[in-house]
């Protein structure tokens, strides 16, 4: 079997689907000093672990099993929107938090109910006519 380097441990991050942008994005930035340099100091091999250990399987089922009800109301609304919009980005954002294990504030709740709103069934009728 192949040695894991770091190349390999950041591409899988990289690539796992449930990553954030955020930690996508800084994962991207690992790897490229990694490719540039050809290791990483101790403390950036230390965020990697921090990473993988965040986007492991089995913290990820932990975290869909938690907020499954959450997830099912914003892929519900997401199929709504407009693919460009504001409230899209918005609900993928939430969706991202959401499968990291994290509580959406009221703030977040409140506008994802005015969203709810406006992409409602009577919304959505009264627009087109």
């Amino acid at each position: 079997m192949p040695r894991r380097t770091y190349r390999h441990r950041l591409q899988d991050l990289i690539d796992n689907p449930a990553i954030s942008s955020r930690d996508k994005d800084f994962s991207r930035s690992l790897l490229t000093h990694y490719e540039r340099k050809g290791n990483l100091s101790s403390g950036r091999a230390r965020w990697v672990k921090k990473l993988e250990a965040r986007y492991s399987p089995d913290v990820i089922a932990a975290n869909l099993a938690k907020g499954q009800v959450m997830l099912a109301r914003l892929n519900a609304i997401c199929e709504r929107t407009g693919e460009s919009s504001w409230a899209r980005g918005f609900i993928n954002s939430l969706q991202g938090q959401v499968m990291t294990g994290k509580e959406l504030t009221e703030r977040q709740i409140k506008s994802l109910a005015k969203i709810e709103s406006e992409y409602s069934d009577a919304a959505m009728s009264a627009r087109q006519t």
